[in-house]
């Protein structure tokens, strides 16, 4: 009641607004608005935002009034701010803003100060503040009756004070209100015009600021000035001008009007008028002199005008005394150098002037000189000079070596030095040359002779010449050097002699710089020769130099003079003498295998020789020998004998049961196995053993007994064997039959019929096995039948069937079934208690021990047997469960009353059991302690984070996919924990410090914390972490990356593309050690190899791990799961959605190491398998890791780091994905690949050696096209081909990979095969050209033009390549470069790339559109050849169909293929590349047969030369020459004056234009040459 009448009061009060609304009190007004009601108190919390009426207009805010619920309340504490928003800025509103007062600011305005006192307050807003919403702000919570927001609308706003407009409000036109000009003003709102200050009789008025016009009255000039002409300010009369006041009479209040008054200087004085007055001649006034007087001009100056603003000075060379009324010229001999002076100033000595008004006297000029007081200078006598122009009285000589130089004047002004290869002449007035063999030098003064060994052949030398190599001098003061004699030489310039060439020396000719020695095979035993001797015959020398020759040694020889080596005698010859000039020849018997030898070799044993210079003796064949040295044959073995072996000196008896037939034998055939041989045959025979006896051995004489129980019961066997099964051993070639009730297997070890054993039977005679008895059935040993078990029951057996065997009970109770006992199953979830279970039973299912009444959570138990025995049971199970004891005591902490240290130190505690103990209800309670500590306080103490820290450490290992019945549940539960985390890091106490525990490090970056850069964990934009390679974070520190050579582990950076310094941000970072909190059943947990190990060890581990998992992988079509490689890092900036561009670079190094490119790709099988490094970010709501970041590394050195560059928040890692990079049929495709390209390289070689030699080959048109085409093609294969050989996918190659050679090597081959895709358009436009258009298909320089075009146009790409998509990345100073262009495992295009599919695929595509219409247009000319043809031949069909494939080989059609390869499936790609690598592969050897097989003209032109034809042109009689088109089905007989075609093309068409289809052959029904 109290707060209704508190509004009712209020109310009744608002019509006092002074004109304005209250915008508070609309209808419309927003909810937080209307639940300030009449009944029920609001409390105001921070802040609370009042919309105004419609929210399409702009309203004009005058004063907020807030009223407190009684008189007695305090409204103390609040501020008020009126606010337009960036997204309120509409049009409407824009068009307010032509108004010059009105700036729309999307900033809070503060409308007066913060409120104070109690019952209500006002805030005045500054004038003409434009709004949208009002925001009041208070520091705690405060409660409010009702705010009143006095306003209008923007257009019916009044125009304030100081401004007005035609209506005196702010209407929406292009003016609005407008401010007042200068010189007028209004103190009121709402006015239409605004008034003016001063009159033409009294301008000492003026407005100049915005609150000067707001004022009431204007504002007046201060004695003495007057209003200026734009009457903003005030000014005093302009220089040269006085004030001149008009005085009124005086005057009293009553008597003067208000005008007057305003414009009172003096006590009751007024004036009427104000003027300026000229001054007077010899006065003057200045702009910064007194207003009201002129002063006179002082000592030296005049003003000689009235109205003068200042006075003239008199101007140097004049003067002016105080008396004088003009300045006057100084008289002669007298000057005066300065300006405004009463005298003049005699000349000095060395000066005169003879002029009037002068300011200087005039010096003697150099050349000059004055030697008394005289009125003229004179002229330096001959031999000297005067440089100097300060008017001396004497000249000066020259120094030795200068000469008098006059100037242009003739005035000997100065002294100039001779110049090098001249002196002073005598009068000292010029210089001479020096003579031949003279010379004169920079710091010489007079000339000089040549010293020996130098010469001067010209006069005026500046230094003498050295006499150069091969020459020398030995007199002083030549003109020329002497030439070296023969035999002599001089190496060296300047020399006085020359030196004797040594011996083994010679120097032919004059002047020889160097003695030469003598050549292989020559010599010199004298000095100073002008040449050398040849060695004899039988001699060689093969040094250079030398003094004599050498006797050549035996086994040697030299023919002839001048050898420089002793040949070495050849195979089959020798020479056992020295000195000799030929060798000797082994005669028949002897061999000689060696060069450079003495003697011949004797044939060994074994071994013959029947021809002479024999090198080898044959060896006597198998079956035959040689017993004797240097023989001619060999003889033939013996029956009975025997010899494998080549070149054996004698034959082999045959041994040991071994036996021959017949003579040369080359082997003993072996007596076999189960027979003998007699030795009284002497190994001709081989016979059967007999029954009871066998052989199991090869070349045996003998034959083996049986021994009991093993029989033989027929000859000439290999073993003994066992009775027959139900039969056993009597003698060692008979056995008997076993009775009923017993059996006998096959065994070589028993030789009796055995009883059956328990629970078995043997009905019958002759059995090898005992039945089993059935189920429910037993017997004793040795039984004819079995008999039924008694009981249904373990219990009951063993009561019933007391008087049997226990083996007997055992059966019977084993026919029950298996099972498994009862027993207790602990696991971290709890304890089960399970009841006597049988495998045939159900799965029992129990309630997990802490999950309460949640009947989702169960356990699953089930007898079953054992997999690796088949026999032992045991008890499986699979638990759904989710709290653990432990879950209760960490839910009862966040229950608690504790603190938040108490909490946080009991939960760690708890939480410090050993990983795999840990379940995701530890997890879920560990969330509500959290939670708990969060909202009870404002900030998180170091200690509460450190403990939170080790906690969450504990549980990082744990295995939370175990026992997990719903994923969903799970990714929720561990994202929530993550986000609570978050939440305390944020609220830290201590900002910018870390906190690290083994698994777990945060850190709350905050910009505004840490006052100086050795405080702020951000060292120059980058957050750098050292993490030790072992994962153990609490080693982790903080580095400065800018003082690093090699990155740190782990480095972190904010940028914006758009904004400059986006470095320094409020964010929050978690790195943990595993992926546990984030579940993927697409990954696998990182198998971490041992540290220790070297680092090819931990390489050859991850691969053992990859293959383990390609053999597992259900789908061989899949790639193996990836895993994640690196730390998990947690991130979040604050505001980074406002932040256009926002990025995050990330730069962390894996954890495993998959080595550089010769070490992450292996062939698996038959795939061949990369490990990449691929940037995800961990997606909760889809429950996996999502590749949403670029990812950038050296593919060459991936190791030292991986960048990622991500716009989000979120959890990031890096992840080691295992891809297949070649399909199955790469290593068979290679092959056919090499073999394919290789012979069509070689046919293209082959076409263009064929084509060139001859012009009339390469005559035509479409001839010079297919050379440039083969020529093309032939580079790109040859590029392709050999890469092979230079690249390695493993980088092992010549070229390594992504390095310039490698791009530019890629580069080259994008370039040729663009160029050859260029020359089938060529090729295609030709024969359109040719068979389709015909008339008018002549182009001038054809062959010119499209070289330019084919060679010319293909090069952008490449560069375009190279430039676009060869970028880099950084984070601080380390650099990644970023290969879009060139692949990772081969020098080209980068597959699947924009860069391939713009740069190379694209162009194709283009080409084959041009070619695939081309190739239509010339297959239906190809048809129509034979239209008007009767009957078509079956030769006619083939030529066609003949044709067609030349032209889709020559268009490059196959290439089509290449592009359907692009399609992703495997069972598409796989038959593609076969076809493509047919058609593509083997172009060049279809050119080869289109362009040179299928071509009678090379016949004709290579035939005669290869003699596999006649020159038919000389023949006389006419020749028919039938060849068939590769462009056409079709046959003609030419004439012998007929040129014949070049394959597809019309010669007749090629270079003509034709007028009419009847000067066109190709036209005519009777001529299908096309």
């Amino acid at each position: 009641k109290q707060w209704y009448q508190r509004r009712v009061a209020i109310t009744a009060g608002k019509s006092d607004l002074e004109g304005n609304d209250n915008l508070a009190t609309n209808s419309s007004a927003p909810t937080n608005l209307k639940d300030l009601s009449l009944d029920t108190e609001t409390s105001i919390a921070t802040s609370l935002t009042i919309n105004l009426e419609d929210q399409t207009k702009l309203y004009g805010i005058y004063k907020i009034i807030i009223y407190g619920k009684t008189t007695s309340t305090s409204v103390a504490g609040f501020t008020a701010f009126a606010k337009v928003d960036e997204s309120d800025v509409n049009a409407d509103i824009t068009a307010h803003s032509v108004s010059p007062n009105i700036v729309i600011s999307t900033d809070e305005l503060q409308c007066g100060t913060e409120s104070t006192g109690t019952d209500s307050f006002t805030f005045t807003c500054k004038a003409d503040t434009p709004a949208r919403k009002i925001i009041l702000k208070h520091a705690g919570t405060a409660s409010l009756a009702e705010v009143v927001i006095a306003g209008k609308i923007w257009s019916d706003y009044p125009c304030s004070a100081g401004y007005s407009s035609a209506s005196g409000n702010h209407t929406q036109d292009s003016t609005g209100c407008t401010e007042c000009a200068a010189g007028t003003h209004t103190h009121e709102r709402s006015q239409t015009t605004c008034k003016t200050c001063s009159t033409a009789s009294l301008p000492v008025f003026y407005t100049s600021t915005l609150a000067e016009k707001k004022a009431s009255t204007c504002k007046l000039c201060p004695k003495p000035k007057k209003t200026t002409d734009t009457k903003d300010g005030c000014d005093v009369c302009a220089a040269g001008n006085y004030l001149k006041y008009e005085e009124a009479v005086s005057c009293t209040d009553a008597g003067c009007d208000e005008t007057c008054k305003l414009a009172t200087y003096e006590t009751n004085k007024c004036y009427k008028t104000i003027a300026c007055t000229p001054c007077v001649k010899g006065e003057f006034r200045g702009a910064s002199d007194p207003n009201d007087k002129c002063t006179a001009c002082p000592t030296g100056q005049v003003a000689t005008s009235t109205g003068s603003t200042k006075c003239t000075p008199c101007p140097a060379g004049e003067y002016k005394t105080t008396a004088d009324v003009a300045c006057s010229k100084c008289p002669a001999g007298k000057f005066q150098d300065e300006a405004e002076k009463d005298s003049c100033k005699d000349c000095p000595d060395g000066q005169v002037q003879t002029a009037l008004g002068q300011t200087s006297c005039e010096i003697c000029p150099a050349g000059k000189y004055q030697d008394s007081k005289s009125e003229e200078c004179k002229v330096c006598p001959t031999g000297k000079y005067q440089d100097l122009t300060t008017g001396t009285t004497a000249c000066k000589d020259p120094q030795t070596g200068y000469f008098v130089k006059k100037d242009s004047n003739d005035l000997p002004t100065s002294q100039e030095k001779c110049p090098k290869g001249q002196q002073p002449s005598a009068d000292k007035m010029s210089c001479e040359q020096c003579l031949k063999g003279q010379y004169k030098g920079e710091s010489d003064t007079v000339c000089l002779d040549c010293e020996k060994g130098y010469f001067a052949n010209a006069a005026g030398s500046e230094t003498c010449t050295a006499c150069e190599a091969g020459k020398y001098q030995d007199t002083k003061g030549q003109e020329s050097c002497k030439n070296c004699e023969a035999g002599k030489i001089q190496s060296g310039t300047g020399a006085e002699t020359c030196e004797d060439c040594p011996v083994g020396k010679y120097a032919a000719g004059e002047g020889n710089t160097q003695c030469l020695p003598c050549d292989k095979g020559h010599y010199q035993d004298l000095k100073a020769q002008g040449s050398c001797k040849k060695c004899e015959e039988g001699k060689a020398v093969q040094e250079t130099g030398a003094t004599s020759c050498e006797i050549c040694a035996a086994g040697t020889f030299a023919a002839g003079t001048g050898n420089d080596v002793c040949t070495p005698c050849e195979q089959g010859t020798s020479q056992p003498d020295v000195g000799k000039g030929t060798c000797i020849d082994c005669v028949a018997g002897q061999y000689q295998d060696e060069t450079k030898q003495t003697t011949c070799k004797k044939c060994p044993a074994g071994r013959y020789s029947t021809g002479s210079k024999s090198t080898t003796c044959e060896a006597c064949e198998a079956g035959t020998f040689q017993s004797a040295e240097g023989s001619t044959s060999c003889e033939e073995c013996e029956v009975g004998e025997f010899q494998a072996q080549p070149g054996q000196s004698s034959c082999d008896t045959c041994k040991n049961g071994n036996y021959s037939t017949a003579k040369k034998s080359t082997t003993c055939q072996a007596c076999l196995k189960g027979n003998k041989v007699d030795s009284l045959t002497k190994g001709t025979s081989c016979t059967a053993c007999d029954s009871g006896f066998y052989q199991d051995e090869d070349h045996k004489t003998t034959c083996k007994p049986c021994t009991a129980p093993l029989v033989t019961k027929i000859e000439g066997q290999s073993a003994c064997v066992a009775c027959d099964p139900g039969y056993k051993y009597a003698t060692s070639s008979t056995c008997v039959i076993c009775a009923a009730g017993t059996y006998n297997f096959k065994d070589d070890t028993v030789d009796e019929c055995r009883q059956c054993e328990f629970n078995h039977k043997a009905p019958s005679d002759g059995l090898s096995k005992c039945e089993l008895c059935p189920t429910d059935m037993h017997a004793d040993e040795g039984q004819t039948t079995c008999e039924n078990c008694s009981g249904r029951n373990p219990e009951q057996i063993e009561k019933e069937m007391a008087n049997v065997k226990e083996e007997q009970r055992e059966k019977c109770k084993a026919d029950l079934g298996a099972g498994c006992m009862g027993q207790t199953i602990e696991t971290k979830f709890g304890k089960f208690e399970l009841d006597f279970m049988l495998v045939s039973d159900d799965p029992v299912k129990q309630k997990c021990p802490y999950d309460g009444s949640d009947t989702t959570n169960m356990g699953t138990f089930k007898c079953e047997l054992k997999p690796d025995t088949e026999k032992e049971t045991h008890v499986t199970y699979e638990l759904k469960c989710k709290n653990s004891e432990d879950s209760t005591k960490i839910n009862d902490i966040a229950e608690s009353n504790k603190t938040a240290e108490q909490k946080s130190k009991d939960l760690e505690e708890i939480s410090s059991k050993e990983p795999e103990d840990s379940t995701l209800g530890d997890v879920e309670g560990v969330t509500k302690v959290v939670e708990s500590i969060t909202e009870e306080e404002t900030k998180i103490t170091d200690e509460v984070n450190q403990n939170l820290v080790k906690s969450m450490s504990n549980l990082v290992k744990g295995d939370f996919s175990e026992g997990t019945s719903d994923s969903k549940e799970a990714v929720k539960i561990l994202d929530s924990m993550m986000k609570d985390m978050i939440k305390v890091t944020k609220n830290l106490e201590s900002p910018n410090k870390i906190f690290k525990s083994e698994n777990v490090a945060t850190i709350n970056i905050q910009k505004s914390s840490g006052s100086s850069e050795d405080n702020n964990p951000v060292k120059g934009g980058v957050l750098a972490l050292n993490i030790p390679s072992k994962g153990n974070l609490t080693d982790t520190t903080i580095t400065d990356a800018r003082s690093e050579t090699i990155a740190p582990p782990l480095m972190l950076q904010t940028s914006s593309a758009s904004q400059e310094d986006t470095s320094k941000v409020d964010m929050v970072v978690m790195v943990i050690t595993e992926p546990s909190f984030m579940p993927d059943n697409k990954t696998i947990p990182p198998p971490l190899p041992d540290p220790e190990l070297p680092r090819e060890r931990q390489v050859d581990q991850v691969w053992k791990l990859v293959k383990e998992l390609e053999e597992k992988q259900p789908n061989k079509e899949e790639n193996p799961p990836p895993f994640v490689n690196s730390p998990i890092l947690e991130v979040e900036v604050n505001n980074s959605a406002s932040i256009p561009d926002f990025e995050i670079r990330i730069m962390m190094k894996p954890i495993i190491p998959i080595g550089n490119s010769s070490t992450s790709i292996k062939k698996i099988g038959d795939r061949r398998i990369e490990l990449r490094y691929t940037c995800n970010s961990y997606v909760p709501a889809e429950g996996r890791w999502k590749e949403t970041c670029k990812t950038f590394y050296d593919a060459k050195n991936p190791d030292i780091g991986v960048l990622c560059v991500c716009n989000h928040n979120t959890s990031f890692a890096v992840l080691m994905s295992p891809y297949e990079i070649d399909p199955a049929a790469t290593d068979s495709q290679s092959l056919v690949t090499k073999i394919i390209l290789g012979v069509s390289t070689l046919c293209l070689l082959i076409t263009l050696i064929i084509l060139m030699p001859f012009p009339a080959l390469r005559a035509t048109r479409s001839a010079k096209t297919n050379i440039c085409f083969s020529f093309s093609l032939l580079l790109a294969s040859l590029f392709f081909f050999i890469q092979d050989f230079l690249v390695k996918s493993d980088d092992t190659g010549i070229i390594k990979l992504k390095t310039v050679p490698c791009i530019v090597y890629a580069a080259l081959q994008h370039y040729l095969w663009l160029v050859c895709f260029m020359w089938m358009v060529i090729e295609g436009w030709g024969m359109y050209l040719s068979l389709v258009q015909v008339f008018g298909s002549h182009i001038s320089k054809f062959m010119l033009k499209f070289n330019a075009l084919a060679w010319g146009v293909p090069i952008i790409f490449p560069i375009i390549g190279g430039a676009v998509f060869t970028t880099s990345e950084t984070i601080g100073q380390f650099t990644v470069m970023n290969h879009e262009y060139v692949a990772d495992t081969m020098c080209f295009i980068k597959p699947e790339s924009i860069a391939f599919f713009t740069l190379f695929l694209t162009p194709l595509i283009i080409c084959l559109v041009i070619n695939l219409v081309i190739f239509g247009f010339v297959i239906r000319v190809i048809k129509s050849s034979t239209a008007n043809v009767e009957k078509v031949s079956r030769e006619q069909v083939i030529k066609q169909l003949k044709a067609c494939v030349g032209i889709m080989v020559l268009l490059g059609t196959g290439w089509i293929v290449g592009v359907l390869m692009s399609v992703p499936a495997k069972e598409i790609q796989i038959p593609m590349q076969w076809i493509f690598i047919i058609l593509n592969s083997t172009q060049g050897i279809w050119v080869f047969v289109f362009y040179i097989v299928f071509n009678p003209q090379v016949m004709t032109t290579w035939g005669p030369i290869l003699g596999l034809s006649e020159d038919t042109s000389k023949k006389s009689t006419t020749s028919v020459s039938t060849f068939a088109n590769t462009n056409a089905s079709c046959t003609t007989t030419m004439k012998k004056s007929d040129k014949i075609d070049n394959i597809y093309s019309n010669d007749m068409a090629e270079d003509h234009t034709y007028a009419t289809t009847t000067e066109f052959p190709a036209k005519s029904e009777d001529n299908m040459k096309i």
